[in-house]
């Protein structure tokens, strides 16, 4: 198999995440992550937070403590929840 060089342009958003994977992301303590739920780059969730099925998390937002996502939601980026 041949290696071939990556070249990436820019160092924010979905570039850094590549380069770092996730950076800038935190989950708290005390968290349920659900089948099938995608949790993006540059984020940080709180404590006793639940993301529940199919739930679609985008990056750079933040999400505060004791919070529930319901399934199938849709969270756009740079929001930020409680």
């Amino acid at each position: 198999m041949k290696n071939d060089e990556i070249i990436i342009i820019g160092a924010e958003g979905h570039a850094n995440s590549c380069i770092n994977l996730n950076a800038a992301s935190s989950i708290g303590n005390n968290c349920i992550i659900n089948s099938k739920a995608l949790i993006e780059h540059d984020f940080i969730i709180g404590n006793n937070f639940h993301i529940s099925t199919s739930s679609v998390i985008n990056g750079e937002l933040s999400i505060g403590d004791n919070t529930f996502i319901g399934s199938s939601a849709v969270l756009k980026k740079g929001i930020t929840i409680g």
